[in-house]
């Protein structure tokens, strides 16, 4: 659950707002205040490491398999699959929300 800095209202980050903020950028559902999140250190590590981990072996072995061309496809399914998930888990529980008061 987030917490609203200026409502202090708490919400979940469904897919719908997380599709709808792809840079960080999001509105609170309960007031609107728009908020950005800033993000602890373990993040910049643990979500590049999921890519890599997932998608560097898939894109390999497509292109072994296959060539360039399979290759691209897994590594962009195992981004989808794997990758986005983990990345909304890490800022559904980790994200610090801030106001946004740049505009």
């Amino acid at each position: 659950m987030i917490t609203c800095p200026e409502c202090g209202g708490r919400f979940a980050l469904t897919w719908r707002l997380y599709f709808q903020a792809p840079l960080g950028k999001l509105s609170c559902p309960l007031c609107g205040a728009k908020l950005r999140f800033a993000h602890r250190w373990f993040y910049w590590v643990a979500v590049p490491g999921a890519a890599a981990i997932v998608v560097v072996p898939l894109v390999l072995l497509g292109f072994r398999l296959q060539g360039l061309p399979l290759g691209a496809v897994l590594g962009v399914v195992g981004g989808l699959l794997v990758v986005i998930p983990f990345d909304r888990w890490m800022e559904s529980r980790f994200a610090i929300p801030e106001p946004d008061r740049r505009d």
